[in-house]
């Protein structure tokens, strides 16, 4: 006997794998194939929502997903484009900024949006407008398992661990914290949090409690550095649970990037369990690279080093050391910038990698250097 309909679940299923890795808008395009497939595949086209706003964007007429819609969302993103342009970060807060106030639409989206997962918000520019707090806490917070909220001023940190308690990854970008009267009071939320990027202009005392929150479960951390030994009191707190460490570079804080040579003192003591160590931004390198290269902890398997002067010639001589990051599985160097090192060096390194069975990340860009 002939079909003549396909069932849902199979559809649904050449739904998902016909969009793999093609841009939000083929879904759509998908869905105008028959109604039944809208109907059908309404659960995939809706998991991701980017909903992007403009400054002064709040005075006109705005359309969300229909609520019958919302309930299939499990990634939605809020990102702000204020057309105001940047503000400078500085090391206290700006001035609280009214911002964006969402329309009431908003919050109704957020009633019916029950089954998100990720809730991301995001603000161009770093112009640090106010969190929309009460937004926010409309949400079903106990849903949550991974937020992110970068570029804002007045992050309520508090509520965050309070009210998600299930979270497992908290991305802290470029904010400014709301004051927490007693930061001690901060509560580790019910399902432990494993990943843990914090790259902020101001702490204050919540540091310190933060970090104690999630020391018996965080095994990655991204972490922005500056020269006030920030990192160094974070991994006395979380380093021995560590498996990955990302530093990056507070741009604002200090017009002389940190010097590597006591930051990877400070790792190699306190992240005895280090697997993945990655350098992506302008550290000092002044101190002999060589000498920070061989300093580094002997159980990396992954390594990472970019945004840099060109330390071809270092990377080289360590590579050509049987004892250096024996259980080292991947290496990824690119964008180093003003050196000769050329491409003599980048020829020894693959080869010095193909002997040791470590795979080349970015092949290539790898060791490229640009004058």
């Amino acid at each position: 006997m002939p079909f003549t309909s396909f069932p849902p679940e199979l559809v649904l299923k050449i739904f998902h794998l016909a969009s793999l890795d093609q841009p939000q808008s083929y879904r759509a395009c998908l869905c105008f194939i028959r109604k039944v497939w809208a109907d059908i595949a309404r659960e995939i086209l809706f998991q991701h929502v980017e909903i992007r706003l403009r400054s002064g964007m709040d005075k006109s007429p705005v359309s969300v997903p229909r609520t019958d819609f919302a309930r299939h969302i499990k990634n939605l993103t809020f990102r702000f484009d204020n057309e105001q342009g940047a503000v400078a970060a500085n090391t206290a807060p700006p001035p609280l900024d009214p911002g964006l106030s969402f329309p009431d639409v908003f919050a109704e989206l957020a009633e019916a949006a029950t089954s998100i997962s990720t809730l991301q918000f995001h603000v161009s520019f770093h112009s640090f407008v106010s969190f929309p707090a009460d937004l926010f806490q409309t949400f079903s917070l106990n849903n949550i398992t991974h937020l992110t909220v970068s570029g804002h001023n007045g992050v309520p940190v508090k509520t965050i661990f309070e009210l998600c308690s299930n979270l497992r990854s908290l991305v802290l970008d470029a904010i400014f914290f709301s004051m927490v009267r007693h930061p001690k009071t901060l509560k580790l939320p019910r399902r432990p949090v494993t990943h843990f990027h914090l790259n902020v202009w101001s702490l204050g005392q919540s540091m310190e409690a933060m970090f104690q929150s999630v020391s018996k479960s965080i095994t990655s951390l991204s972490f922005g550095v500056n020269q006030s030994g920030r990192l160094e009191a974070a991994l006395r707190i979380v380093g021995a649970r560590l498996k990955s460490l990302e530093l990056r570079r507070l741009e604002s804080e200090a017009a002389r990037p940190p010097t590597l040579q006591h930051l990877i003192t400070t790792i190699t003591f306190e992240c005895p369990y280090l697997e993945r160590l990655a350098f992506d931004t302008d550290f000092d390198w002044s101190f002999t690279p060589l000498n920070v290269l061989l300093s580094l902890p002997p159980s990396l398997k992954v390594l990472s080093i970019s945004d840099c002067r060109d330390i071809s010639a270092d990377i080289v001589a360590a590579l050509r050391r049987s004892d250096w990051l024996p259980k080292l599985a991947e290496l990824r160097v690119v964008r180093l910038f003003g050196g000769e090192g050329g491409s003599q060096c980048r020829a020894e390194a693959m080869g010095l990698c193909a002997q040791r069975g470590i795979t080349i990340q970015d092949e290539e860009s790898f060791m490229q250097v640009h004058l």
